[in-house]
This record gives structure tokens, C-alpha cells and sequence, in this order.
């Protein structure tokens, strides 16, 4: 009978463990080159996370170049689905990790090109000479982008309270995809379609190098 009552004891015990274990969450808050972000971890073993973040920015720019004012809206918007690898134990190392998953990309940027008064200016292979025109273009990537990278924290099985994390990685959102510019103001019919897709056409190889997003991301975390 008493072996029996210590068997259900630590039954009872390792129970309770693996429950606990299995109710373990990590909650954090970054500042990153994607925004402010808010991310959710859950710990699968002691090596293995997965982990769920949102990250978002505003904001507007503008610039005169050439006299041509020019107006920006930068809306950055992620949703991160990542899994976490850590690949060594004890010590400092814990903490590192090899992250890889994919974010479902919102970011955009809406920008309008105004010329100043009498101005001549090129849209496309046409000079034109115009009071009163404004052209508005919108840029966009593709919509679920891998991502790749590295990073430390020290969520796992074995931890609970506060810590640092920090992000280094690579987000693959594609060549930027532009809308068709709409052309505004009293002007507006006198700018062909041949010359707005010529203009999409340029803008699109400048920005080539937009392929790649940096992501260089530092916040704290803690873990119930």
C-alpha cells in the first residue's frame, strides 16, 4: 500500500510539472527597423520556440529636389509566424538562437510628386510644362515574405522573468510592386499612360535593392 501511495505521489508530482511546463508563455516588446513591436513566445522543449509578433510604423517625409516637392507616407505593418532554434546549453550561448519563418508584409509607402509652378519636368520620354499637376504612386512587396536570422533570449523551459532579446536577420519581401500613378489637377489629361508606364518601369529597377529587408530588432521579454 505505501509503495503505492508514493507511486501515485509522483505521478501526481511529474503531472503537475509537465502541465506547468506546458502552460509556460513569454510575452516582449521590441523597437526594430520594422516598428514597435509586440511579440508572444511558447517554449516546445528546451531548444525549440515558437514564436508570434506584430511590428508597425507610420510616418510621413517630405523633400524638395529639383523643384519637385515630394510627400511620403511609410506605413510599415508585420505579422511574424518564426520558429526558434537554440543550439547550445549552459552558460551565455543558451541564450543564442538560429530563427527562421515567414511575416505576412503590409508594408507600403504612398508617395505624390508635385512640380513646382511652369516647371518642365520628364515623366517617362516626355517633357512637360505644367501650372497645376500632382501624380501619386503607391509601392508595395509581396505579401508573405520568408525570413531568416539570428538572435538571443533566453526563453525556454528552464527560465521565467525578465531578459533581453535581440534580432539580426533578413526579410525576402520581393522586388516592390507599384500601382499605376494617377495623375491629378487641372493638367492631369495631358500626361499620356505610355509615359506612367514607362516611369513605373524605371522606378521599379531603382528600387531593386529593396528585394531585401535588414531587420536589426533589441527588446525585453518576460516569461511567466
Amino acid at each position: 500500500m505505501k509503495k503505492v501511495i508514493i507511486a501515485l505521489v509522483l505521478t501526481t508530482s511529474l503531472g503537475l510539472s509537465q502541465a506547468q511546463a506546458s502552460d509556460e508563455w513569454a510575452v516582449g516588446t521590441s523597437a526594430s527597423t520594422l516598428g514597435l513591436g509586440l511579440e508572444v513566445t511558447k517554449p516546445i522543449n528546451h531548444q525549440f520556440n515558437m514564436r508570434f509578433g506584430v511590428n508597425k510604423y507610420a510616418d510621413t517625409l517630405s523633400r524638395e529636389i529639383d523643384q519637385v516637392k515630394y510627400d511620403a507616407n511609410v506605413s510599415l505593418q508585420t505579422v511574424a509566424f518564426n520558429a526558434d532554434w537554440h543550439p547550445f546549453d549552459g552558460g551565455f550561448t543558451n541564450g543564442l538562437r538560429l530563427t527562421g519563418g515567414f511575416m505576412i508584409n503590409n508594408n507600403k509607402i504612398t508617395g505624390i510628386a508635385t512640380p513646382a509652378d511652369s516647371l518642365t519636368f520628364t515623366i517617362g520620354d516626355t517633357d512637360y510644362s505644367t501650372n497645376d499637376l500632382a501624380v501619386t504612386s503607391k509601392i508595395g512587396f509581396k505579401k508573405i515574405a520568408p525570413y531568416l536570422g539570428f538572435g538571443y533570449d533566453k526563453v525556454s523551459k528552464h527560465h521565467h522573468g525578465l531578459s533581453l532579446t535581440a534580432d539580426f536577420g533578413i526579410l525576402f519581401q520581393g522586388s516592390p510592386e507599384i500601382d499605376t500613378p494617377t495623375v491629378s489637377g487641372v493638367d492631369a489629361g495631358l500626361v499620356k499612360q505610355a509615359d506612367l508606364d514607362r516611369e513605373v518601369s524605371k522606378i521599379e529597377q531603382d528600387l531593386n535593392d529593396f528585394k531585401i529587408w535588414p531587420v536589426v530588432a533589441i527588446g525585453l521579454t518576460y516569461q511567466f
